[in-house]
């Protein structure tokens, strides 16, 4: 925890206004026209301008491949993607002060670099280090391209695809489609066949617009009149209350995200049932149950009864057009929660789980106008409204992606820290592998992973909350 002093927080995301492209043309943008950028790819714009802000924001993951493998069909195939989801060929530029979508044409093709490894003595080590330079090397948001792609052949049936993507353009269910569209393509083209997918309907340039005149319409005004109530007197997590012990650091006077450390943990299955049953009790979610722990450890940690964690959302909800889109879709929802009065750990999650509810029954309003609603007072270091983050990620077993091949996905977190602190969730088999990620020191890391493991049997074992647990 920090003691830092506070000041006034000024939005530096554009207010919501009549954006020139908007003015100008209604209708769906050309291939290579510009678009109005999306309330979050303004967020990240900007954010990829302070130090460490773009590499913090890519998006990597390694895929291993085992089995005979056509890298030209695999190129062809990458190509045609390209052609059929805009995002892939998209970048960001600033024009007289405002942040636009550039699509590039559908012959743009996919960056794809090939490195051959095989016979190297130092073939793993090589590995690596190519893997680590992929996932760290920054974009360039004006020039683009915003995904690339590196293949690397270790043998004749044995390769390693390296992907990354600036966030900016991809999330989450964003790799779910690419994977998915993209063994059918390779089979399509491996065969001789008309590519199968149906023409996507929309585009990512369409829900950027379609946010936009939500925004702009009033259309979301009720949630807005939600969002200015709850958090708008949280206190943030900052520094202990006054009368309380002094913090054993002081906060750095800006966040560094080119700094962090990464620290996982297991929960056994025994001890994974255990919190399934509160959940269970009270219609929750086993993800409430953990998001419930993570609160009330920034709870006690902070000495207050009341705090703040943010949650992402997959943002797609309305459209079930934009399912197989890739784009940054995702919303983050700042989540109050108030201990003072849960005298037990069932009412604890009851809690928690009520206030994800009602959040997620306004979670359309784009978490950038949230901040411009509720104005927080903040230091330049923390994030708007919170500092720490929970979130649930489902590492799929992603199995012959490409013909006669296992993929197994090794998602190797080289990602930097976003919040100040970080808490994800890996469902594996009948366990739960818990990631701890800190942006300060790997110590804070370490003492945050250690408090939580030590939490979650307690929470199972003894029902009461109290300040030592």
């Amino acid at each position: 925890m920090h003691d830092t002093p506070q000041v006034p927080y000024t939005p530096r995301v554009p207010s919501p206004r009549p954006h020139p492209v908007d003015s100008a043309r209604r209708e769906p943008a050309a291939p290579s026209a510009l678009a109005p950028a999306s309330f979050a790819q303004q967020r990240l714009w900007f954010l990829a301008q302070l130090p460490g802000g773009n590499e913090a924001y890519n998006e990597p993951v390694t895929f291993t491949l085992r089995g005979p493998l056509d890298t030209a069909v695999l190129r062809r195939a990458l190509d045609a993607l390209v052609v059929r989801q805009q995002a892939l060929r998209t970048r960001l530029v600033a024009v007289d002060g405002e942040v636009y979508q550039h699509i590039g044409p559908p012959e743009t093709g996919f960056a794809l670099t090939a490195d051959d490894l095989s016979g190297l003595p130092d073939s793993a080590a090589r590995l690596d280090e190519l893997r680590l330079r992929e996932a760290t090397a920054p974009f360039d948001l004006a020039r683009g391209p915003l995904c690339r792609g590196r293949l690397l052949t270790l043998g004749e049936d044995h390769h390693v695809l390296l992907l990354t993507a600036h966030h900016t353009i991809f999330e989450g269910r964003s790799m779910t489609v690419m994977m998915s569209e993209l063994g059918v393509l390779y089979a399509a083209v491996l065969d001789g066949r008309p590519s199968p997918p149906a023409p996507l309907p929309l585009q990512y340039t369409d829900h950027a617009r379609a946010q936009r005149e939500r925004v702009l319409s009033g259309g979301l005004a009720e949630h807005a009149d939600f969002w200015q109530r709850p958090p708008a007197d949280a206190p943030p997590l900052s520094g202990p209350p006054t009368g309380s012990p002094p913090t054993d650091s002081p906060r750095p006077a800006q966040q560094d995200l080119r700094g962090g450390a990464r620290v996982e943990f297991a929960l056994e299955a025994d001890l994974t049932s255990g919190l399934r049953t509160p959940a269970r009790e009270h219609g929750r979610t086993l993800f409430g149950s953990v998001l419930t722990g993570w609160s009330l450890l920034m709870s006690r940690l902070s000495g207050r009864t009341g705090v703040v964690v943010g949650t992402p959302t997959a943002g797609r909800r309305h459209n079930e057009d934009l399912a197989d889109v890739i784009g940054f879709f995702v919303n983050t929802l700042p989540l109050r929660a108030d201990f003072s009065r849960t005298a037990t750990t069932g009412e604890a999650v009851a809690h928690v789980g009520g206030v994800l509810r009602e959040a997620l029954g306004h979670q359309d309003l784009p978490f950038e106008h949230i901040v411009e609603l509720v104005n927080p007072v903040r230091g330049a270091a923390p994030t708007p409204l919170f500092d720490e983050d929970t979130a649930r990620r489902y590492v799929r077993q992603l199995e012959q992606v490409l013909t006669d091949m296992a993929s197994l996905p090794e998602v190797r977190d080289f990602r930097r820290r976003r919040a100040e602190n970080g808490f994800r969730v890996e469902p594996l088999d009948c366990d739960h592998r818990e990631a701890l990620e800190s942006s300060t020191s790997p110590r804070v890391a370490a003492v945050l992973g250690a408090e939580l493991a030590a939490l979650a049997p307690l929470s199972v074992a003894a029902p009461a909350v109290s300040e030592e647990a």
